[in-house]
C-alpha cells in the first residue's frame, strides 16, 4: 500500500509542486475535485489511499487483505490514467 500511495503522491506532486503529503491532499481536492476536473469518486479514493498509507506507516502490525490490495492497485492504475488525461499533450 505504501508504494501505491507513494506513486500517486509522486504524480500529484509533479502536477502541483507540493512536497508535503497533506499539502498535496488539500491542493488535490481544491484544484481537481472541487473544480470538477475529476469525479468526486477520485477524491474519496485518494483519501482512502492517504489513510491506508498513514496506517501502513504508523500503526504497529497493520496488515491489508490481499483482495483489498489487488483492488486498490487496479484503482491506482485507473486513477493514474485519469491524472494523465489532465496533462496537456505537447505533441500537436
Amino acid at each position: 500500500m505504501q508504494r501505491s500511495m507513494g506513486y500517486v503522491l509522486y504524480c500529484l506532486s509533479i502536477i502541483n509542486f507540493y512536497k508535503k503529503h497533506s499539502g498535496v491532499r488539500v491542493a488535490f481536492h481544491r484544484e481537481f475535485i472541487k473544480s470538477g476536473q475529476l469525479d468526486v469518486k477520485w477524491g474519496r479514493f485518494y483519501d482512502q489511499l492517504f489513510e491506508d498509507r498513514q496506517e501502513g506507516d504508523y500503526v504497529v502490525f497493520v496488515t491489508f487483505e490481499s483482495d483489498y490490495v489487488q483492488f486498490q492497485l487496479k484503482q491506482c492504475a485507473e486513477f493514474l490514467e485519469e491524472l494523465q488525461s489532465l496533462i496537456p499533450d505537447k505533441n500537436p
